[in-house]
């Protein structure tokens, strides 16, 4: 299923030796928005983005976190976002799932 390889990938950012991590080799720097970019260089960003960077992306923008925001972050910060971001769309991916559970369908002969 496309979700559970998206929230694979989105467990897979390196959470450990946080001291040791820069914002050059922070996965999450490099999808952020970027104010910089204009909304045709963003756009073409997105639509070449893999579905768990779409996903990434979408998460950060929503929160107001530019590439810019994210870079300037120590470290530490930068891995209780990436938590943030992994626990709030596994529990978007959760309730879609009940919703899907408790659908039925009618099929009218």
């Amino acid at each position: 299923m496309q979700i559970g390889s998206s929230f694979a990938m989105l467990m897979s950012f390196s959470t450990g030796s946080s001291s040791k991590t820069s914002a050059a080799s922070d996965p999450l720097s490099q999808i952020a928005p970027s104010s910089s970019d204009t909304a045709e260089a963003n756009l073409m960003k997105f639509l070449k983005m893999s579905p768990a960077e779409k996903l990434q992306y979408t998460w950060l923008n929503s929160h107001g976190i530019t590439k810019e925001k994210l870079a300037a972050m120590k470290p530490e910060e930068r891995v209780a976002i990436q938590k943030q971001m992994t626990d709030e769309l596994q529990e978007q991916a959760r309730q879609e799932m009940d919703k899907k559970k408790g659908a039925t369908v009618n099929i009218m002969v």
